[in-house]
């Protein structure tokens, strides 16, 4: 039991030099992640097999097995939810890279760019017809009060 329990620990160890490779090394991304995962499995098949380890165990020694075995787990948990967030993070700088070179290679012709100008003297004409016509009314209503008085 316990040279599989230092095997797999030293597995574990392994895996965040692949996540350091990750980093500097991005463009091998697929082997790497290939690498990490191959890991991952091989430690949770290990888990298993220390699992069963554990009730082999005599039972003054149990409790810290298992201990020692649920930390395995809980570190290999730890490097699955590491592998994801990396995955994703990439697929998201993949995405903004393509969204960038989309931007950058489109041409925007006359027609997106132009400004009608027709629609904007349009409704500054009937603005200008509004506001004359309420000064007339005004006009004509301040000249039909003075008649009155």
């Amino acid at each position: 039991m316990e040279t599989l329990y230092h095997q797999t620990n030293q597995l574990i160890q392994e895996t965040s030099e692949l996540f350091h490779k990750l980093e500097r090394d991005p463009t091998n991304y697929q082997e790497i992640e290939n690498a990490i995962q191959a890991t991952i499995n091989v430690v949770n098949a290990n888990c298993e097999k220390l699992d069963i380890f554990v009730f082999k165990t005599p039972i003054n020694q149990r409790p810290m097995a298992k201990m020692r075995v649920d930390q395995l787990k809980y570190d290999n948990k730890h490097i699955q939810a590491s592998l994801i967030h990396a995955q994703n993070k990439r697929r998201k700088r993949e995405q903004e890279q393509a969204d960038r070179e989309q931007l950058l290679s489109r041409r925007f012709g006359h027609d997106h760019t132009a400004i009608n100008v027709d629609y904007l003297s349009q409704e500054q004409l009937s603005l200008q017809n509004s506001h004359r016509n309420v000064d007339e009314m005004l006009h004509t209503g301040n000249r039909s009060f003075i008649c009155i008085i």
